[in-house]
Order: C-alpha cells, then structure tokens, then sequence
C-alpha cells in the first residue's frame, strides 16, 4: 500500500519561473479562445442578419456558440487555477522570500 501522505513540491526560483511560464501560456490559450467565441458571436449575428441586440438567450445563439463558449470558460478557469498555483509558488519560494 502507497503512503498516503502528500509531499509538497521544493519551493525554488526555478519552479516560480516554470509556473510564471504555464500562467502566460494559459493566459495566451484563454485570449485565443475569447476570440474564437467572439467571431462565433459575430458570424451568427452576420448569418441571422440581427440588427438590434443580441438575445443571449435565444436558443439558435446558445447552439450556434456553445463550443467556443465552452472552451472560453475552461480557458477561463485554466488562467485562474495557473494565477493560484503562481501566487502559492511565489509565497512558499523561501528565496523570494529573503529578497523582499
């Protein structure tokens, strides 16, 4: 049977790099996503002709958009879980720490 206790992983400049990496990509992936979702948004509105605004609710849009809104919001998600994983690789890095 495996132990079951959780190590925590070495607090280094090196990982608060690698994690400041992983949050720039997921940001990027999120920025990409949102255009993605917005040009669905602006090509339903170009094929239905709508001149006024935009119904979210109607049912055509939210069939039409919810691919690109799906991957948005888990883009979304990523970039909060990655800013988390920074801030606490930041917090915990004891060099970082002696520097402030």
């Amino acid at each position: 049977m495996k132990n079951s206790i959780k190590v925590s992983p070495v607090w280094t400049k090196d990982l608060v790099a690698r994690r400041a990496a992983e949050f720039l990509r997921f940001e990027q992936a999120m920025r990409e996503a949102q255009s993605d979702y917005r040009n669905s948004c602006a090509r339903f509105i170009r094929k239905n002709r709508i001149e006024a605004r935009l119904d979210t609710s109607d049912e055509r849009f939210r069939r039409a958009t919810r691919k690109q809104y799906l991957a948005f919001h888990a883009a979304k998600q990523s970039v909060y879980n990655a800013k988390r994983r920074l801030q606490t690789a930041v917090r915990n890095c004891a060099e970082l720490a002696r520097a402030i």
